[in-house]
């Protein structure tokens, strides 16, 4: 297609896209609108009445603004780039800081007075389109209703909010903006940027561009304050002492020649490079001086008592894991897993963010012999409590 092709129909369609935009678009008018076009209505109907030129040419003023109002508010918001920026975990009851990339790609003309509508929502949940609007009631009283309770200041949200970029964005540049977002419970959530709104130049309509900008980030359980009572366990659960036997533990044991089957991961490089031949690790067998954490998701039943439970056992995890006595854990009968490194206490914190109650069946017994097994159980009526056998190592 030639340049003069495009050009002749750049024009028609600038001018259609005024005239009726997309679903993606609303102008809305403030408050302060809808008194100019009162005011408007007044000044026509005397005008009509009296036929008076200056209150002809008043009207004419009136709705000249409300319509430059509205074109210089759509091209307010054209060449604007958005990116939406969020870790990938967070913690339930923490705050939790999300960014807003501004981008602004026009090369003459700057960015004034944008603001952005942010929404936060379980993924679980069951939610509208996230692109475009409801659809306009044909009723003018109830789209008049509509737009004043759109107007009216409603009661602040925490999943929900508008980020005001105070200001005007330069040609070419670039602004960050940040949301501290706190969650109020564990899960996936969903945090999308549904609209980008622009009051500018003089307030009198609200220009609104739906975006489709969604991040997923998984919370996990929020922490608690617990009476921690760590002394109860064994003491060679505490120790981490490791055997003389050759095994899966963490520390190196002795060095010998490669064999067919062995993993590459095992190689020590340097003594492989002195001896020119390939000398693998041996590690330290595990003596089970530690603590397997026990969850069975399947006797709980859902409520507060649950939530209860899982965040116990994330924060006893933590604190065995602090102390070095975290073995490894068993989670809804599935098979049991050690721990051997921080990654592995990050892989059971996000397993506590998605669990739910009655989703598995008795936890199978630990293959590790000699662990200290901490199983979880109710304590009264809405309490609960980590015991290891017969001993109460905490309770919330």
């Amino acid at each position: 297609m030639s340049a003069g092709v495009r050009q002749r129909r750049f024009w028609p369609r600038l001018l259609w896209s005024l005239v009726y935009p997309c679903n993606e678009q609303r102008a809305e008018p403030t408050g302060v609108g809808l008194l100019l076009v009162a005011l408007s209505f007044g000044v026509g109907l005397a005008a009509y009445n009296s036929g008076n030129n200056i209150l002809f040419l008043a009207l004419s003023l009136l709705m000249a603004s409300l319509i430059v109002s509205g074109i210089l508010s759509w091209a307010n918001l054209r060449g604007i780039q958005l990116e939406l920026r969020a870790p990938p975990r967070a913690r339930a009851g923490c705050a939790c800081e999300v960014a807003i990339i501004v981008r602004n790609t026009r090369r003459h003309v700057p960015a004034y007075d944008l603001g952005f509508e942010l929404v936060a929502r379980p993924v679980t949940e069951e939610a509208g389109p996230d692109v475009g609007f409801s659809p306009r009631p044909k009723s003018p009283g109830r789209l008049l209703r509509q737009v004043w309770r759109h107007g009216a200041p409603s009661a602040p949200s925490p999943n929900r909010t508008s980020v005001p970029m105070g200001g005007a964005l330069q040609p070419a540049g670039e602004r960050s903006l940040d949301w501290t977002w706190t969650p109020d419970r564990r899960g996936d959530w969903e945090l999308s940027l549904s609209a980008v709104v622009s009051l500018f130049p003089f307030g009198f309509l609200r220009k609104r561009i739906a975006r489709d900008l969604r991040v997923r980030v998984l919370v996990r359980p929020a922490p608690i304050e617990l009476q921690w009572e760590g002394s109860a366990l064994r003491p060679q659960a505490m120790g981490g002492a490791r055997s003389a036997a050759v095994g899966v533990g963490p520390d190196l044991h002795s060095l010998r020649s490669y064999r067919h089957g062995d993993s590459t991961r095992l190689i020590h490089w340097k003594a492989s490079a002195r001896s020119r031949g390939w000398i693998v690790r041996q590690h330290a067998d595990e003596s089970a001086k530690g603590c397997w954490l026990e969850f069975d998701s399947g006797s709980w039943p859902e409520g507060a008592a649950f939530e209860k439970a899982v965040r116990l056992a994330a924060c006893v995890a933590e604190r065995l894991c602090a102390a070095g006595a975290l073995a490894g854990w068993t989670l809804d009968g599935q098979e049991g897993r050690r721990y051997t490194r921080r990654e592995d206490l990050d892989t059971l914190l996000d397993l506590f963010a998605r669990v739910r109650a009655g989703g598995g069946g008795r936890a199978a017994s630990p293959a590790w012999r000699g662990a200290e097994v901490v199983r979880f159980s109710p304590d009264g009526a809405e309490g609960v409590r980590a015991h290891a056998g017969t001993a109460c190592i905490a309770r919330a």
